[in-house]
């Protein structure tokens, strides 16, 4: 059977040029796990000794300077790694294209704007084009057994919550918005006192907020300047255990969450501490993805997911 066409626009490092310094097993890149499933066709980058220069790495049939390559070569899925300031306008010309891909993976943040998220959702579902935000932690395995856990209430319930980002709030913060809106559902949001870090682009500050669940319980949002090199962490209090990061969020720990004294603060038990699968979740990625390209259930998929608005709705609201 024929593979399917993927193309790649914007060959950077988490297209495939990202190498993991650490013995971590898995995939980092879209390009390396792609390319396990489809038919490496096409990468694009502005850059054209870039573009070669990936398209020997990977083995691509073909490399291009534009997106109008696609005009008049097929590829039925499309990666967008490119920076966030082109994927507007990116969306905006693949819906042009007299053939249209069925699916896009798009690279967080979606778009710049909250306005450009909800014009490019309309005009994806009036294409008929499925759009994918690649929230990494969404596919990692180990991160959704922990919110299945939360949901069925496991833990107890949901007490506080920190979180300590830098790098901007679309670029990382995003991350952390993504998951707590999977673990409890709609979130309000306030602004609190401090002051605005541009440490990623004047686009994009890193700012201090607070998410509120629908039972009005914090999550609070401190910052650091990434000149810092603070780790991206959370942490979790239940009233059956304490769930928490290390490692920029490599490694998970869940400790129960019972009543101390000074005495017990040096001993503390039953501590499960577990790595993350995030070096698979590109896998399983492709691999949901193959299941839809496979089960032809493109129509009945909703074109933008709700939780990628609601993330840029949120972000939006804190930064104006």
């Amino acid at each position: 059977m024929k593979k399917i066409n993927y193309a790649i626009i914007g060959c950077g490092n988490i297209a495939g040029n990202y190498k993991i310094k650490s013995n971590f097993k898995g995939c980092f890149t879209h390009a390396d796990a792609m390319s396990k499933v489809y038919n490496p066709f096409v990468c694009i980058d502005k850059n054209i000794k870039k573009a070669i220069a990936f398209k020997k790495k990977f083995h691509f049939n073909f490399y291009s300077q534009s997106v109008d390559f696609l005009k008049k070569n097929y590829a039925e899925v499309i990666i967008i790694a490119s920076d966030t300031n082109s994927h507007f306008k990116l969306i905006q010309r693949i819906c042009l294209f007299k053939k249209k891909p069925k699916l896009i993976i798009c690279e967080k943040p979606f778009t710049e704007k909250f306005s450009q998220a909800l014009k490019s959702s309309k005009l994806l579902k009036s294409k008929n084009i499925r759009l994918i935000v690649n929230y990494t932690r969404r596919w990692d395995k180990n991160c959704n057994n922990i919110i299945r856990k939360i949901k069925n209430k496991e833990f107890g319930d949901f007490k506080a919550g920190y979180c300590v980002y830098n790098k901007g709030i679309m670029n990382t913060a995003s991350h952390f918005i993504d998951i707590f809106l999977d673990m409890f559902g709609d979130l309000d949001h306030h602004k609190i006192p401090g002051k605005k870090i541009y440490d990623n682009t004047l686009k994009d500050p890193t700012i201090p907020f607070v998410l509120i669940t629908k039972r009005k319980v914090p999550i609070y949002f401190g910052c650091t300047n990434n000149h810092d090199k603070s780790n991206h962490e959370i942490k979790l209090f239940f009233s059956k255990k304490i769930i928490e990061t290390t490692d920029a969020g490599i490694h998970w720990k869940i400790m129960p969450n019972i009543e101390k004294t000074i005495l017990k603060f040096t001993k503390r038990q039953n501590i499960k501490i577990f790595d993350t699968t995030i070096g698979f979740a590109f896998l399983n990625l492709v691999k949901f993805l193959n299941q839809i390209m496979q089960n032809l259930q493109i129509k009945k998929l909703s074109n933008l997911n709700e939780r990628d608005l609601k993330i840029h709705k949120i972000i939006n609201n804190i930064i104006s």
